[in-house]
């Protein structure tokens, strides 16, 4: 970049190299880029700044899509409780049962406390100690909503969403 650019045009071309760049990119391009910007501190501070949030934001959209699945099963599960008139152990077994038939076998061996919501979503969730799924990958995503009934109340969940965020941020 060349200093006798406006700032704003600066920043611009800054923003887009970090939204164009991805991990495959080799680290003397994004030197080359930095090295263009050392005529001015501020802009330089500007782009550390953006790329240490941009990293970040791969966690946030994890957490973001965590956050909704768990709200999702809750969903379900009491779904599965008013339908079917049972208690919550009931209600995770036939949850397993309907929305996650090919786990079924697998859970019926481990030692999940059917009780207990925390344990039959660490079982079902990536990342978890007992979990199948180590890792939140497009298999993980194939297999959660590889059920039509998952993906059929999914949807109605969805219907609603927009009043579970606001009732968790007020």
């Amino acid at each position: 970049m060349q200093g006798a650019k406006p700032l704003r045009q600066q920043i611009h071309e800054v923003i887009n190299f970090i939204i164009n760049s991805d991990e495959t990119m080799k680290k003397s391009e994004i030197d080359r880029f930095k090295l263009g910007l050392i005529h001015n501190p501020k802009l330089l501070e500007v782009y550390e700044l953006l790329i240490l949030k941009y990293k970040d934001s791969t966690k946030t959209k994890e957490n973001i899509i965590k956050y909704i699945l768990r709200k999702v099963f809750k969903w379900m599960k009491e779904k599965i409780m008013k339908e079917d008139s049972c208690d919550s152990k009931t209600a995770c077994k036939n949850f397993v049962e309907r929305y996650f038939p090919a786990s079924k076998e697998g859970f019926k061996n481990s030692e999940i406390n059917f009780n207990d919501d925390e344990a039959l979503f660490d079982a079902l969730m990536p990342f978890k100690k007992n979990s199948k799924n180590k890792t939140m990958n497009s298999s993980f995503l194939a297999d959660t909503f590889s059920s039509k009934a998952f993906r059929d109340d999914y949807c109605l969940f969805l219907n609603s969403f927009d009043d579970t965020m606001y009732a968790d941020n007020f």
